[in-house]
Order: C-alpha cells, then sequence, then structure tokens
C-alpha cells in the first residue's frame, strides 16, 4: 500500500515531536518528605538558560590516565545532547561490537551482560566523557527516562543537604552494574556557588559522585532572605525538640528567618502601681456621697415648706408683730423711767 506524502510528512512530525519531547524531558525539582522541603528548581536548566548542560571537570586528573568532565542537568535531562566531537560514543564496550544502553539482567554468570541490553536512545539527564584516554568514549549515566531518586545527604539530620541520582546508565562490566550519578547538595552558606567548575568527583563502582556545596541544598524552611542563607544572621541545623530543620538565629536576632530584631512570640507584660489612684478614687467617692446628702437634706426642707404656704406666713407674722410688741415695750419702759 502506498504511503502519500502528507500522510509520511505527518508521522514523521510526531517521531520528530516524540523524539524531541524525550530529549528534554523535564522531571520535578522540587522534593518533599517527612519533615523536610527542597526546591533546586533555580539549578535547572532550559531552553532559556544560558548553556545547555553544566560541565564539571574532575579535579582528581591523572594526564594519559585520569581525565574526566561530567556533563548534567538538575532533576532534568540536557536541553540539548552534547555534539559528536565532545561526546563520541567511543567505548570499551563498541570497541568489541558489544551493544551500548544499560543491563536489565546483571549476573556474575553473564559478565557481558549478552541480551540484556536496553538500549538508550535519548537524550539523557548526564554523561562521562574521558579526554586524553587510552581509551576514550562518552558514557552515558542515566537512562533519560527514569526519574532521579531523591534522598537525604544524612537521614539523621535533614539539615545537611540533599542528593539526586540518577540510574540505568551504560552498564559497566568490570563492576557488573549500571552506571550511575548521584549529585550531593550539601547545605552550604553560598547561595550562589554554581557546578559551573572543578568540583570534588568520587568513584566507586561506575557510580560518579559530585558534591556541591550551597544554600540551595539546604531546606526551605531554613530561608533565603535578601541573598543570604537565615538573612545572614543565623545558621540552618536540625531542631531535634520540634523535629524539623530551621534557622537558629545568632544573638539579637528573631523570627523565622532571623530578620526581626525583636521577639516576635515574646509576651510584653506591663505592671501598674493603681494604689494611688484607688485612694485617691475611694475619697472622691466619699466626698460626692456626702454632697448628694446634703443636696437631698435641701431639697426635702424646700419641698416641705413649699406644701405649707400658709402656716409660713402666718408663723411669719406671728414672728413679726412679736418683735413690733416687744418693741413697744421697751419704749414704754424708757418712758416710765423719765417720769
Amino acid at each position: 500500500m502506498a504511503v502519500k506524502m502528507k500522510d509520511l510528512i505527518a508521522i514523521l512530525t510526531i517521531l520528530t515531536a516524540i523524539h524531541f519531547s524525550q530529549a528534554t524531558m523535564v522531571r520535578t525539582c522540587e522534593w518533599s518528605f517527612s519533615n523536610a522541603s527542597y526546591d533546586l528548581c533555580p539549578y535547572q536548566l532550559t531552553a532559556d538558560s544560558q548553556v545547555p548542560y553544566f560541565t564539571v571537570w574532575d579535579n582528581d586528573t591523572v594526564p594519559g590516565v585520569r581525565n574526566f568532565s561530567y556533563l548534567f542537568n538538575v532533576a532534568a535531562s540536557l536541553v540539548t545532547p552534547p555534539d559528536a566531537q565532545t561526546c563520541n560514543n567511543i567505548s570499551l564496550r563498541a570497541s568489541y561490537n558489544l551493544p551500548l544502553g544499560y543491563c536489565t539482567n546483571i549476573s556474575s554468570s553473564n559478565p557481558n551482560c549478552i541480551g540484556y541490553i536496553e538500549t538508550i536512545d535519548v537524550t539523557t539527564s548526564a554523561y562521562q566523557v574521558s579526554h586524553g584516554h587510552s581509551t576514550p568514549g562518552c558514557y552515558r549515566l542515566h537512562d533519560g527516562v527514569s526519574p532521579p531518586i531523591w534522598s537525604f545527604y544524612d537521614a539523621t539530620d535533614p539539615s545537611l543537604g540533599v542528593v539526586i541520582t540518577y540510574t540505568n546508565g551504560d552498564y559497566c562490566q568490570s563492576s557488573l552494574n549500571n552506571r550511575q550519578m548521584r549529585l550531593q547538595f550539601v547545605c552550604d552558606a553560598r547561595v550562589n556557588n554554581y557546578p559551573d567548575k572543578e568540583e570534588s568527583v568520587s568513584e566507586s563502582g561506575c557510580t560518579y559522585t559530585i558534591r556541591i556545596p550551597t544554600a540551595l541544598g539546604c531546606p526551605v524552611e531554613c530561608p533565603i532572605v535578601d541573598g543570604a542563607l537565615c538573612s545572614g544572621n543565623g545558621t540552618c541545623d536540625f531542631d531535634y525538640t520540634a523535629n524539623k530543620p530551621k534557622c537558629f538565629c545568632y544573638y539579637g536576632k528573631f523570627g523565622d528567618d532571623c530578620s526581626a530584631n525583636q521577639d516576635p512570640d515574646a509576651k510584653t507584660e506591663v505592671k501598674v502601681d493603681d494604689s494611688g489612684y484607688i485612694a485617691g478614687l475611694v475619697v472622691l467617692i466619699i466626698l460626692l456621697t456626702i454632697t448628694i446628702g446634703i443636696l437631698a437634706y435641701l431639697f426635702l426642707k424646700l419641698q416641705k415648706l413649699l406644701k405649707r404656704p400658709e402656716t409660713a406666713v402666718v408663723g411669719l407674722k406671728k414672728k413679726q408683730a412679736k418683735q413690733i410688741l416687744n418693741e413697744e415695750s421697751d419704749d414704754g419702759n424708757d418712758q416710765d423711767n423719765k417720769l
């Protein structure tokens, strides 16, 4: 059956889209477990980044014997695959026409893993490139599909850092396992320490570990404020009482990020001696009571007078008449005395 040209173009477009999506597969760059959380997203390279991958050179170099560089992204595949000149896929297995990929059934009875090699056809998250080696090559340290494995740098102290591990890299016959890469993000006060230079790279059984001291390796419970871990006023450590990591502030600094100058949880208690106010209030009440009593007495007297006006007038007239008689009596006595 003939295939129409437009159908062929559509199929190629779909296949290209699938390959591109695999080549730029982005995985979560955040991890939370139990009592600590981590955010490595600032390290994840994207199409908008200036470089397609980080390049780290092993500082343990022996000319002609050991000279490796490592290409990787953080919790994502490389933005673009390494070029052919950098990563030419020449390896010891290829020189013996053995398939390249990871072994799905590792056994000492089948050290070459014949019949159990799963090929790696996509851009992966990590590569090892040898330079000036007797058997130069480029090895995948990840299959490009499996999500990274997250773990604590130290399971007994989450404040020390976090580790992501890439698995199912090219098969390593000498160690009878698949190559791996471990990125150790160790909690450190350095905020802008990007892995773009010589780093300490250790190797054990074709597992390659890169140690990166950075503030991004600290749990998010120890905030980065104004470009400094714990605002530059404390250290990130584990609170065994609260069972979680936190900023331990220097003297005179407070808060979750050590940016406050006063303890927000402190209770201010003000004591006021109010005995003088009480005594004055008692005196005022007594005076007010006396005043009210006097006014009440006068008011009652006035009410009585107003209710008996005639009695009041008669009493007044009697008093005036008596006063007149007394005056006349005094005048009569005076005249008698004159006679």
